[in-house]
């Protein structure tokens, strides 16, 4: 990335304030990483925004500073719209790739702090490249899937309106820190983790839970804004206090939805919905690089969390909500699905 004019509303802050935030002198390149605000829904001046960026010092490719500024309410509207616009950025992996392939991971200051960065993704960039295998699908199987796809698109088609969000910037199979013997009954419950490579994902997470922060999880939530991704290596760059009030749940929603989904670059974000562009892209895009029907499963899975949450789990205690309600609804996924 060569040196450009601060255009930008936040790099302009930047400039304005470096010293007072982060002392010593202004890097000779910014590029901010990923913008977010907090505090969605509360009045303006209630609402707390924070930008996360990445600090580049003259012609080094280290980054030496990640902040979050906190208390920039008044200043809402415009976050929201560059934020619209670096997510944009991502989806294409032009802002990802530019950086992605000449600088580790970045350092996060907080009460997760930098060792919790390096070791997520270090797992994340080997999973990854283990999830990347070429497959051996021939085109009869191709056309197989693809069926399977038209026949997702009948059978829940009520669950297809899903937002931007629903659809993460690759293949990236992607793990996260909450209490595993939740995850576990969870995801080995709802079939996900009848794949050896998910397998892995519990063993490597074990492995490393008495390295990882008190503070510090990765909630899952694994989209073009939150991940950086370049085809090969992958960087989360989003965290969440340890100690925040969320179901579960949740958390194995967004992993699932990650674990399997397509690197549709920005064209997805045009379509109806993710679910038929997963379904009209099938043999372009995931071609013999992914299986169909697990990808598909897990889709229309993730979907029948979404509505049940939004229904029937909102404020209900994890235990009560894992079990009884979506047995039957798997039952019937797994029968739709069935080889």
């Amino acid at each position: 990335m060569g040196a450009r004019p601060v255009t930008s509303f936040f790099e302009q802050w930047l400039v304005e304030n470096w010293r007072k935030n982060f002392g010593g002198e202004r890097p000779g390149r910014i590029s901010i990483v990923k913008t977010a605000s907090s505090g969605a829904g509360l009045p303006a001046k209630e609402r707390e925004s924070k930008i996360i960026l990445l600090a580049f010092h003259g012609k080094s490719s280290r980054p030496f500073a990640v902040a979050k500024i906190p208390r920039f309410a008044h200043a809402a509207p415009k976050l929201k719209k560059e934020h619209d616009t670096l997510t944009a950025m991502h989806a294409e992996s032009r802002l990802g790739a530019a950086f992605l392939r000449t600088v580790p991971a970045p350092l996060y200051f907080g009460p997760m702090g930098p060792e919790t960065v390096s070791v997520q993704s270090a797992l994340h960039g080997r999973l990854h490249r283990a999830s990347a295998r070429p497959g051996a699908a021939t085109s009869r199987d191709c056309a197989r899937r693809f069926a399977m796809a038209r026949q997702w698109k009948r059978t829940f088609g009520a669950f297809a309106n899903c937002g931007e969000s629903e659809i993460s910037s690759g293949m990236i199979v992607s793990w996260f820190i909450q209490p595993l013997d939740v995850f576990g009954r969870a995801a080995r419950m709802a079939g996900v983790a009848a794949d050896p490579l998910v397998e892995e994902i519990f063993q490597e997470a074990e492995a490393l839970q008495g390295t990882r922060l008190p503070m510090a999880r990765q909630h899952g939530d694994f989209t073009v804004s939150n991940v950086s991704f370049d085809g090969g290596e992958c960087r989360v760059l989003d965290f969440e206090h340890y100690g925040a009030e969320k179901n579960p749940l949740f958390d194995l929603m967004w992993l699932a939805r990650s674990m399997w989904s397509g690197a549709y670059g920005a064209s997805w974000c045009r379509e109806p919905s993710a679910a038929s562009a997963l379904a009209d892209t099938a043999t372009q895009i995931l071609g013999d690089a992914a299986d169909m029907a697990r990808i598909l499963y897990t889709q229309a899975l993730l979907k029948s969390f979404v509505r049940k949450f939004m229904h029937q789990g909102a404020g209900k205690d994890a235990a009560t909500v894992l079990v009884p309600w979506y047995i039957e609804e798997l039952e019937a996924l797994r029968g739709a699905f069935a080889a």
